[in-house]
């Protein structure tokens, strides 16, 4: 499932940045050598910024909705339509959390942390 698949993604992503900059503080090799890494793991948080954006865009449609006029002054049905929206939370769910920008965020800053606790071997 498409669960799984993000999950994975997360995981190769963490992985393959801490295991190459472990690689390049035992060998001493060039940090050039991290760009391949840096470069895939990039591609693995645009796409999850990009789930991110559809729970962010599901968070809009009910003002959308409310914006429009339909002819009635106060129109019932869809006001049902908007509480309906807003009650479920519309968005992109991984394993029945909610994808959005914020957890997303949150995520790659405790990894950029981590990368420069390894880095500067805090740890």
């Amino acid at each position: 499932t498409i669960q799984l698949t993000l999950l994975v993604l997360q995981v190769t992503a963490v992985s393959a940045v801490l295991g190459s900059l472990a690689d390049v503080g035992r060998n001493s090799q060039s940090m050039v050598t991290i760009i391949p890494t840096a470069g895939i793991t990039l591609l693995i948080v645009m796409a999850m910024f990009r789930a991110a954006v559809v729970s962010d865009r599901c968070d809009r449609v009910p003002s959308l909705i409310n914006s429009m006029s339909f002819g009635k002054d106060m129109d019932l049905e869809r006001q049902y339509v908007v509480e309906h929206i807003k009650n479920t939370q519309a968005g992109f769910y991984v394993f029945d959390v909610r994808v959005s920008s914020h957890i997303v965020l949150s995520f790659t800053y405790s990894c950029i942390v981590a990368v420069f606790a390894l880095m500067t071997r805090v740890i």
